[in-house]
């Protein structure tokens, strides 16, 4: 706990925020790509998808229920499993809870500008 000071990293939340990527995750659920795509098992149709695979952030401040909105709606339609899935739900999970409960985000307006969207 000393050497973040050393450093000029007073503050706890400074301190996460450099450091920790766990603050957003998502639920996601797949469905078959197409129709020549295999059935998918119910329980194998769930996948949380953790940071991080988005872009580094570096400052707490940053880590906002808006931006882990945004990164969970870009996954809506994305291929997973080799291309033999499609992402059609998403859920996010900011900070160990559900921010918008059950809304699947892939069915949400998304957020104007689209400024945090994965290509």
């Amino acid at each position: 706990m000393v050497i973040p000071s050393v450093f000029g990293l007073q503050s706890l939340t400074q301190w996460g925020g450099m450091y920790t990527d766990g603050w957003c995750s998502i639920t996601t659920l797949v469905e078959p790509a197409g129709p020549d795509a295999p059935p998918i098992a119910p329980e194998y149709s769930e996948e949380v998808i953790q940071l991080p695979t988005t872009r580094i952030v570096f400052s707490a401040p940053m880590n906002t229920v808006d931006m882990c909105y945004a990164w969970a709606q870009s996954w809506c339609g994305v291929l997973r499993r080799d291309g033999q899935a499609r992402v059609y739900s998403a859920r996010p999970l900011y900070r160990g809870e559900y921010p918008f409960r059950d809304l699947n985000v892939c069915d949400a307006p998304p957020i104007s500008p689209p400024w945090y969207y994965q290509e």
